[in-house]
């Protein structure tokens, strides 16, 4: 089910509830110039008016919130991008939803450390794929995106039954301290019987000593227990 923004009249996945006077007279204030006092927005819209981006935007929302709009708006492209395949809207009619859709999704994914598999830029793009020769048919074209989408979703769904959505992968600028980090969150993703997690736990320990190399200063760190030591990352 869509909505339609009041202010670009387009159908979207979401809308933002922002027509209430007094909202609209906090904002005003807040921009410095007059705010409509339009109704319900799309994520766009809203992030525009108000001067902040889209990850500003989704950033209000709980994990959970945000773990299940994801869900929903990766779902609602995987129909668009079988609708226009399979003989239904004509792609200039849908492709501004379709690029939309794209650029909240991947807002969301690099937030949670994931990226977004399709590759499709646009549904132009889409097109070019499935008219190459390989998709001949309805269900060639219906399957392929379930295979595009289906390892994402798998974790997605796992993360959203686990609790609140992990933050960013920001990256440390110490080579061995992200790729130990990386190397967790991959393993912590899959694992699923003891010894698996006990290789998590092992991953951790290593990390932590490659962080302790990195950080040390033999000048600044000395051992509590009198000892000194030449090597980098005493601990």
């Amino acid at each position: 089910m869509s909505d339609k923004c009041d202010r670009c009249n387009r159908e979207v996945d979401k809308v933002v509830p922002v027509g209430d006077a007094e909202y609209s007279a906090q904002v005003t204030e807040l921009v410095g110039v007059p705010y409509p006092q339009y109704r319900y927005l799309c994520p766009s819209c809203t992030a525009q008016l108000l001067g902040i981006t889209k990850n500003d935007l989704l950033g209000n929302e709980s994990g959970a919130d945000e773990m299940a709009g994801l869900i929903s708006h990766i779902e609602a492209q995987k129909d668009l991008m079988i609708a226009v395949a399979t003989g239904g809207p004509r792609i200039q009619h849908k492709n501004a939803e379709y690029r939309e859709k794209r650029e909240v999704i991947q807002a969301v994914l690099a937030k949670i450390g994931l990226e977004d598999p399709n590759p499709h830029s646009d549904l132009w793009a889409w097109y070019g794929r499935w008219s190459s020769g390989d998709l001949p048919t309805y269900q060639s074209r219906r399957e392929y995106i379930a295979n595009l989408y289906g390892p994402l979703l798998a974790i997605l769904e796992k993360r959203k039954l686990a609790g609140p959505a992990e933050p960013a992968a920001v990256p440390t600028g110490w080579a061995r301290v992200d790729r130990g980090i990386d190397a967790i969150r991959g393993r912590l993703e899959t694992a699923e019987n003891e010894e698996e997690f006990q290789t998590v736990g092992l991953l951790c320990r290593e990390t932590l000593v490659s962080l302790s190399q990195a950080i040390y200063e033999p000048s600044k760190h000395t051992p509590t227990n009198g000892y000194r030591t030449t090597s980098p990352g005493f601990v």
